[in-house]
């Protein structure tokens, strides 16, 4: 009996491979919304820091309190476009969360093809197996002659 072959092997490796490239995809977005959450938090520290700067610090002058406020505007500036960064990044995350869930298809679908006929081609090769067992038996019993049981 032949081995097993799988006509679309290729075809089941590219789209192992798709998932993989889009899987990579997906991760790099959801590191680049980590970063964006870093740099947020990051943000956040440092305006209470000024603030508490404001509080514990008694006769500042008037250009202090302009750098400052100035620094905090600035502050407010970044926080919203990294805030605009992180739901465009959300939109990508989630457009490419179902390209992962389609190549995942994609692939699972060949995958059970590639299963089904692999199960198919087993048995059909033990059905052989069994065929040449009980021709080996017959032979060894029988001296290679079928006889059929007479009748009566």
């Amino acid at each position: 009996m032949k081995r097993f072959e799988f006509r679309l092997e290729s075809v089941l490796r590219l789209r192992e491979a798709q998932l993989d490239a889009e899987r990579a995809k997906l991760q790099q977005l959801i590191a680049e919304d980590r970063r964006i959450i870093a740099a947020l938090d990051a943000i956040k520290t440092e305006r209470r820091e000024a603030k508490a700067f404001l509080c514990n610090r008694s006769g500042l002058d008037a250009v202090e309190l302009r750098n400052i406020g100035s620094f905090l505007l600035g502050m407010d500036v970044k926080t919203g476009t990294l805030s605009e960064k992180r739901l465009e990044i959300g939109r990508r995350i989630e457009q490419q969360r179902k390209v992962v869930v389609q190549a995942e298809r994609n692939s699972r679908l060949l995958t059970k093809l590639r299963d089904r006929k692999r199960s198919e081609w087993q048995y059909e090769a033990d059905r052989e197996i069994e065929t040449i067992a009980q021709d080996a038996w017959t032979a060894a019993h029988f001296g290679g002659k079928h006889t059929k049981p007479e009748t009566p």
